[in-house]
């Protein structure tokens, strides 16, 4: 077991006590999947997963992780393996120093074996080789000291290949890992601190899993700029508070106007223009009054509040159009009735 670990933290210097992390000891009977999968008397400011296999398939013998149809070829085969992985909760950190277990192999099981670990970052950069017998054995990987924030998983795999069959099995016991785990000692401020650094991730009431993660509202003074905006184009924006380089996903978006809501149409002292004018203004400017074009749009956008407003501006007008239309064919209705009236009383007259 390693000795204390000693490092400086502000002007005192405490001493951090490696021990059991956790610890896997099977006792269960001879069944598959393997029984009480999950750690003895684990520290409870850590999250770990029961031991999973990859490419190999569990073989029922009791007290024990038992796995068969392991790789018989002579090189080790990345898809088979059993894995745990560990992470600290929010707020600690797992300071890690040894990873051990018992191991036995059948006399078909495989020869060869390896532990390979991700230290957080994602891949497995770290490995330790080791030979397994048809006696148990207790192979112990005593690797250099590190510390991992709480956020970022820990994965340790445990290879094995050259077995002589597919029938050969690899058994595992006793699985530990060496370590401590203590308060986060990168945060800032006192103990409680809203404010956490997790690797290169910064959070606020929070975990991060992101460069800043922030649990709460957010209020800026300046620019919020999102996606490759360059620094040219930021003193183009002075108009904006708000940029986007590339797509936006929203589930809703309230926008309020400035400027009125175009009720006014409904006045009387609005001028609706006739329709010769408006066919005249498509005509010269190919597009309606009070409204922008395609070259507009394409150099300037489109303001979604203002735009709305101009757009129920035009169905305001339609509506009113339809009015009139309703009123003068209701007008025209009442004329050709006269009309056809008036012809029936002449065609009366005129019967011999």
């Amino acid at each position: 077991m390693k000795k204390p670990l000693l490092f400086l933290v502000l002007f005192f210097i405490p001493a951090i006590y490696f021990g059991q992390i956790f610890k896997f000891n099977f006792t269960g009977a001879a069944v598959c999947p393997t029984p009480n999968n999950t750690p003895v008397n684990p520290d409870p400011n850590v999250n770990i997963t029961p031991l999973f296999r990859q490419g190999v398939n569990c073989s029922a013998t009791a007290a024990s992780f038992n796995s068969n149809a392991w790789p018989t070829t002579t090189t080790q085969d990345l898809n088979s393996y059993v894995e745990i992985t560990v992470v600290a909760t929010a707020g600690y950190q797992m300071n890690l120093a040894s990873f051990s277990f018992d191991v036995l192999r059948s006399a078909s099981g495989p020869v060869a074996g390896r532990i390979a670990m991700d230290s957080g970052n994602g891949t497995f950069s770290q490995t330790t080789d080791f030979a397994s017998t048809e006696a148990s054995q207790t192979i112990n990987w005593d690797f250099p000291d590190f510390t991992v924030q709480s956020g970022y998983i820990v994965r340790f795999r445990i290879y094995g290949w050259q077995a002589s069959t597919g029938t050969g099995t690899l058994r595992l016991n006793n699985i530990v890992l060496i370590g401590a785990v203590t308060q986060a000692q990168n945060n800032t401020g006192s103990g409680n601190s809203p404010f956490t650094v997790s690797g290169t991730n910064v959070g606020l009431d929070t975990t991060p899993t992101q460069k800043l993660d922030i649990n709460g509202n957010i209020r800026a003074t300046g620019k919020l700029l999102v996606g490759n905006i360059n620094d040219t184009t930021i003193n183009t924006l002075s108009d904006y508070s708000l940029a986007v380089n590339g797509s936006a996903l929203f589930t809703m978006a309230t926008v309020k106007l400035q400027s009125n809501w175009p009720d006014y149409v409904f006045k009387s002292d609005y001028r609706l223009r006739p329709l010769s004018e408006i066919e005249r203004h498509i005509t010269e400017r190919g597009h309606l009054p009070n409204l922008p074009s395609a070259e507009d749009i394409a150099k300037h956008g489109v303001n979604v509040g203002e735009m709305d407003a101009k757009l129920v501006e035009k169905i305001e007008e339609l509506t009113l159009y339809t009015i009139q239309q309703d009123k003068q064919i209701k007008a025209q209705n009442v004329k050709v009735e006269k009309l056809e009236k008036l012809v029936q009383q002449l065609l009366s007259t005129q019967k011999p």
